[in-house]
């Protein structure tokens, strides 16, 4: 399911739901867990992989390494520093 749906955003909330019984944060934490096995790893290519990282991560609120979270309007961080 992760791998039909990781092009559109992930699938919608209610259709994890429906399938599996278990919330949204829930079916991506899930599929981060599956998808670093080695079993799964060799059925994915790794731009399948990295693009379901991304957007399972996204959902469960966790930022890709490299990029800082934004917590507020460009700029607002350097207005505290003074």
């Amino acid at each position: 399911m992760a791998r039909i749906w990781y092009r559109y955003g992930g699938p919608p909330a209610d259709e994890i739901l429906v399938r599996f019984g278990i919330g949204r944060v829930t079916f991506h934490r899930r599929v981060l867990g599956l998808i670093s096995t080695r079993q799964f790893r060799s059925l994915l290519t790794i731009e399948d992989r990295t693009a379901i990282e991304r957007v399972a991560n996204g959902h469960i609120g966790i930022t890709p390494v490299g990029r800082p979270a934004r917590t507020g309007p460009i700029g607002a961080a350097s207005q505290h520093i003074r």
